[in-house]
């Protein structure tokens, strides 16, 4: 895609406060802001509005559970993917969103896959996005543990090879630098979203800067599950065996984004362009209508028949005993009643 015409631009950033773009604000495109799961995009999504002061969308249905979490936390977008957003959150192919859009140019978000295969283990099991279990349920949970981290490696995997060979301009972005280099990968950020052009001299630049200087608590959403966490801090869960395992599966990709033998001593990386020439994608996996690629309409990288996708919410509200979280709060108590529940039914009849 050539870079966009300057008069499409020309009302951008917004000023504050962000809101959506009005009819003739349109900016004529749409741009994905894809992860896996629990790699950073709330905290993207929040800076990306800051700088441009327009809301990003998702295509998450508004009414689930932690949609619902996301909006009590400011994130007025969940649901949106018209014309009133000019970005929109996705986790497709990993898992599809509630309706078909086409995007013409993509931000792909990485973080290691340690740090967030086991943030989605928290997530599914809390049902949160802020909440750790307690150390202990580590063993509680040991099978449920060994066979998720290994089956979403495959599907952390797949997800990212998806993008990174879809046909459409794409930036690869690592939470990693999103959290120590804050101010220089939002700039590489905003100089993809203008088209590629330079920043200086522009409202684009004080815009970065002010967004880069939020503290922590203004920045994301939420505060973090563990805010200070050091890159990596997750591999402690990890014994020899399930690093070896995520390693495989991830193969050449924990080079390809700094994740190799040296991590997580060493996080650096060469920062990455926009990737160009855009490859012309797998037909039989990229869907592309009037030059768009289109989302949400193909099949998920996670297995249909896979007990480490939605099937942990069936897991979770199959528990009679909580899951404990770090502070000792017992969770998830009415799920647990209603199985004790279905259990002594069970026995009666």
């Amino acid at each position: 895609m050539a870079a966009l015409d300057e008069p499409r631009m020309a009302h951008l950033p917004l000023e504050p406060p962000t809101r959506f773009l009005q009819a003739n604000e349109a900016v004529g495109e749409r741009v994905a802001l894809a992860s896996y799961p629990r790699s950073g995009n709330s905290l993207l999504r929040k800076l990306v509005e800051q700088a441009t002061g327009v809301i990003t969308g998702a295509d998450t249905l508004p009414e689930r559970t932690l949609s619902q979490a996301l909006q009590r936390c400011g994130a007025r977008g969940e649901g949106v993917i018209d014309e009133r957003v000019w970005l929109v959150k996705t986790h497709y192919p990993e898992r599809r969103g509630y309706a078909e859009i086409g995007v013409d140019r993509a931000i792909l978000l990485v973080r290691n896959p340690w740090d967030a295969i086991d943030s989605y283990f928290n997530m599914a099991l809390t049902n949160d996005h802020a909440t750790s279990l307690r150390d202990d349920q580590y063993q509680r949970f040991e099978d449920l543990w060994r066979e998720l981290t290994a089956a979403e490696a495959g599907v952390w995997a797949r997800f990212n090879r998806w993008w990174l060979q879809a046909p459409v301009p794409l930036l690869v972005v690592r939470y990693e630098d999103l959290v120590n280099h804050r101010h220089r990968t939002l700039k590489r950020v905003a100089w993809f979203l203008r088209g590629e052009r330079e920043l200086e001299g522009t409202p684009w630049s004080d815009r970065v800067e002010a967004a880069s200087n939020l503290d922590d608590a203004k920045a994301s959403y939420y505060v973090p599950r563990e805010p200070g966490k050091l890159p990596g801090a997750s591999l402690r869960h990890f014994d020899d065996e399930a690093r070896q395992k995520v390693a495989e599966a991830a193969g050449s990709l924990l080079n390809d984004f700094g994740y190799g033998d040296r991590f997580p001593a060493d996080t650096t990386v060469a920062p990455r362009a926009v990737r160009r020439p855009v490859p012309p994608g797998d037909p039989a996996r990229h869907d592309v209508v009037e030059g768009r690629l289109v989302l949400n309409g193909g099949r998920e990288v996670r297995p249909t028949s896979s007990k480490h996708g939605r099937y942990m919410t069936t897991f979770r509200k199959a528990l009679r005993e909580p899951v404990m979280a770090a502070d000792g709060t017992c969770l998830n108590m009415h799920e647990v009643e209603a199985a004790r529940e279905r259990w002594r039914r069970k026995g009666r009849s």
